[in-house]
């Protein structure tokens, strides 16, 4: 499948955005996942905002892009005047932007259409995204753009802890890999046969999800050095089929 019929299956199954509610909550899962931050400030008496709902968070390319952030919603008619009145907003729709470590990256100017949103998405996420792919698609993607291998990691429950286990295991290396994460279920079953595993493709592959280089179960009990050992072994393999 070429490129651009990659996009277009992307847009056209896209998800739509799971928005964060818990400001709070928002800030740790960006330092897990290192991910950018989406401050959405909105009103529901705001025209604007009403506006925005309707034509921008629901449009493909736009939810696409956001899926690079983690996304927080807070109505300023409920109880985010804290929060407001941290961040300087003074009226709505107002979006901002934050690195992973809350430092604030700049505030949206543009037009209030989709696809001038989705474009600064797109540009600010180029720059500040993190290890972390919203799909398989994207995540070969992007490893094979970088030439780094590229996990699945199937967890099912408690998928706040996915991000956890990984940077528990790897530490600063984990920006030396690309991952997503995937439910354990009917489609996942063909990539692995149990759940909390990580699937290790090679992104330069033919058929990479059809060959994976390792699956690793990462239970509890697995130890952090038996994992890296398995990861260094998967490696050593890509770097023997694809010398630079």
């Amino acid at each position: 499948m070429s490129t651009a019929a990659l996009l277009v299956t992307a847009l056209v199954c896209q998800e739509p955005l799971s928005w964060e509610k818990d400001h709070a909550a928002a800030l740790q899962r960006a330092r897990e996942y290192r991910k950018p931050v989406l401050l959405y400030f909105r009103a529901a008496t705001c025209k604007r905002s009403i506006a925005l709902e309707a034509d921008v968070w629901t449009a493909a390319r736009a939810v696409a892009a956001a899926a690079d952030f983690v996304p927080v919603w807070i109505d300023v008619d409920r109880d985010a005047a804290r929060v407001k009145a941290k961040y300087g907003v003074r009226f709505t729709p107002t979006i901002l932007f934050l690195a992973r470590d809350g430092a604030r990256l700049g505030e949206y100017e543009g037009k209030w259409e989709a696809d001038a949103i989705a474009a600064h998405l797109e540009d600010l996420a180029s720059r500040h995204r993190g290890p972390w792919a919203p799909g398989v698609e994207a995540l070969l993607e992007r490893a094979r753009a970088a030439r780094r291998l590229a996990i699945v990691v199937v967890w099912s429950d408690e998928t706040e802890k996915a991000a956890s286990r990984v940077n528990a295991v790897l530490g600063d290396t984990v920006t030396d890999y690309a991952f997503c994460l995937r439910a354990f279920g009917d489609e996942s079953k063909k990539l692995a046969d149990a759940d909390r595993t990580w699937v290790v493709l090679d992104p330069l592959a033919e058929k990479p999800q059809e060959s994976p280089l390792a699956r690793i179960v990462v239970e509890k009990e697995a130890k952090a050095e038996d994992i890296r050992a398995e990861l260094k072994k998967a490696r050593e393999e890509f770097t023997r089929r694809h010398p630079k």
